[in-house]
């Protein structure tokens, strides 16, 4: 077999690069994996309409934190229509405000990472949104998401986090840092029915924020559960890659919503003979 990859174990010296797309990616489905990172490595992929949606809000929270024109993040919007560029700068408006006197203090901005993890023999590497300092003093990782919140999305997100924290931890610039809060933005929420139950909760331990049409944010503290639970994954990822373990995680609903690889799956499931 033919590896379009970076990656083969078969390959002397070859390193494992694991992003967090990619990480997430096999813990779903590592069929999915193999077919987006290994078989389909190197063909291009129309980029969908959320895709298209995502990068614009994403370049947007880049322009805003780099920004230093005074006045609130809502001003420094463009002056528009569209609701989720308007939530985006209520709620780092709203955040901004929560964070004391002299409100958000921007680390970094969509700073991009690669370092090796000695433990796990591979490369770890991605983008992370925002780093903000904490007034307490610690490091904040901030994620900005389209569309709704709901508590599996949050589980899912907290992961996402967990693994940048791992990634951010072994960098020279941040070894000796404490990253002490996760923030998740979700400026195109408009179903907050999730959100509003968490501040319903009789013991707060995070921060919650609802624009005013939608939108949606909340500022975390990080635990030692999301940290426990994302390396458990992590490790499981790695070895499954490195072992070439490819089997498919059929799920009704995603599989055939959402991936581009139904047929051939549902195909191999009826007949019992591998498509790869």
């Amino acid at each position: 077999m033919t590896f379009k990859s970076s990656y083969d174990p078969a390959v002397e010296n070859a390193n494992l690069r694991v992003s967090k797309s990619s990480f997430t990616t096999y813990l779903r489905c590592p069929r999915q994996y193999y077919m987006d990172y290994i078989a389909l490595y190197d063909l291009e992929k129309p980029k969908s309409p959320a895709a298209a949606r995502g990068t614009e809000i994403h370049q947007l929270l880049e322009d805003v934190m780099k920004d230093d024109t005074p006045g609130t993040y809502l001003s420094r919007l463009p002056i528009t229509a569209d609701e989720g560029i308007v939530a985006l700068g209520e709620l780092m408006d709203f955040i901004e405000e929560d964070m004391g006197p002299d409100g958000i203090e921007i680390v970094g901005v969509e700073q991009k990472f690669s370092v090796w993890d000695d433990e796990l023999a591979c490369e770890l590497r991605g983008i992370i949104d925002g780093i903000w300092r904490h007034p307490e003093g610690g490091l904040i990782l901030v994620e900005l998401k389209t569309g709704n919140l709901t508590s599996s999305k949050m589980s899912r997100f907290r992961k996402e986090l967990a693994f940048y924290r791992r990634m951010l931890l072994l960098h020279p610039d941040y070894a000796t840092e404490e990253i002490t809060h996760y923030a998740v933005i979700a400026p195109d929420c408009v179903d907050a029915k999730f959100v509003t139950s968490l501040l319903n909760q009789k013991r707060q331990t995070r921060d919650v924020y609802l624009g005013q049409i939608q939108g949606a944010a909340i500022v975390e503290p990080v635990t030692n559960r999301s940290i426990s639970g994302m390396e458990r994954d992590l490790h499981a990822s790695v070895d499954g890659i490195k072992n070439h373990d490819w089997p498919i995680n059929w799920n009704e609903y995603f599989c055939t919503q959402w991936c581009d690889y139904t047929v051939s799956c549902d195909t191999e499931l009826m007949t019992g003979v591998s498509s790869i």
